[in-house]
């Protein structure tokens, strides 16, 4: 592990702590937690979060013991895949956030997966497709509404959410990173999304989307991610190299102190070239310091719960 990887282990997870002091979990939401979704133990686990009013079971035991509240409704569902920069991150530090998220109607699915440098790229793209196809293979138990599956992410997780939906609709993309794997580890990488499927819609905050103007500055975060195989870093995790005309709709969002601010204005713009539909979104002024990067996870923020809002009413109005 570089020593850059290991400082951000360490110093974000401090600083993810002290955001959250003194937050309680809302009563209003029900929380399924540590499931399994995969094989590789506390790498695969994911929390399932679902407002109590819409459902089907009131908590662990009911679901065990099939006690269904037969007049709950299909819930649209919400896939978050965290940040911090392929190397960092783990469901506990986004629960208040995405429960924050169901109380807006959502079914929302908040999981880890497997990180740099223990395991190196697709690992992550392998651990959100097995989380996909957790969701459709529960969908019944729960009333997921699998015609309505959203998928947000920040930092490096909007990066992954950005590349996986990529993988849905490119099939050369999917061609080359199955390629690669195959070439680097001598198997093929277990992503096989649902046929057909892509996301209705994504949010994508504050995200890092071309990696080649920092490749040299971050190489040692890249070498955690790639390995031997640094050089080729570009062409798997640049996503607006990748962007096709079926890409889904967008919310894409950054803030004033957004040191990624840049990377978003960008894929804007790319998106715009294609003539995707997207909402592009800046929050704050130059007085709002606080709105920072990933700010929306900041529980404590009004803006924050502004941008929630937004994203979750655009998600809406793709229903």
């Amino acid at each position: 592990m570089s020593q850059t990887s290991e400082k951000y282990r360490v110093e974000w997870l401090a600083a993810d702590q002290a955001r959250d002091a003194g937050l309680e979990e809302p009563a209003d939401v029900v929380a399924f937690k540590d499931i399994p979704y995969g094989t590789y133990d506390s790498w695969n686990l994911l929390d399932l979060y679902m407002p109590k009013d819409a459902t089907k079971y009131t908590n662990v035991n009911d679901v065990v013991k099939g006690a269904a509240n037969d007049a709950a409704q299909k819930l649209p569902v919400i896939i978050s895949i965290h940040g911090g920069a392929f190397v960092y991150g783990q469901k506990e530090t986004y629960k208040f956030y995405l429960m924050s998220l169901a109380q807006r109607g959502f079914a929302c699915v908040n999981f880890n997966y497997r990180l740099a440098p223990e395991y190196k790229f697709p690992a992550a793209l392998e651990d959100t497709d097995a989380v996909l196809h957790w969701v459709m293979d529960n969908a019944d138990k729960h009333n997921l509404d699998t015609e309505n599956i959203f998928m947000v992410g920040d930092s490096a997780g909007a990066n992954y959410a950005a590349l996986y939906s990529i993988y849905c609709v490119n099939p050369e993309y999917a061609r080359k990173v199955q390629d690669a794997a195959k070439f680097w580890y001598g198997k093929q990488a277990r992503i096989n999304p649902p046929l057909a499927f892509k996301p209705r819609a994504v949010a994508l905050n504050c995200g890092l989307y071309d990696v080649t103007n920092d490749r040299d500055n971050h190489a040692d975060i890249m070498v955690d991610l790639f390995g031997e195989h640094l050089e080729e870093c570009c062409e798997y995790l640049n996503v607006m190299d990748n962007l096709t005309a079926d890409f889904p709709p967008a919310f894409v969002m950054t803030g004033e102190y957004d040191f990624l601010k840049l990377q978003n204005r960008h894929i804007a713009k790319a998106l715009s070239k294609l003539n995707l539909p997207h909402v592009f979104k800046s929050y704050g002024t130059p007085e709002t310091k606080e709105i920072s990067h990933v700010f929306h996870v900041n529980m404590k923020l009004p803006l924050a719960h502004l941008c929630n809002d937004e994203e979750c009413e655009f998600f809406k109005g793709k229903l």
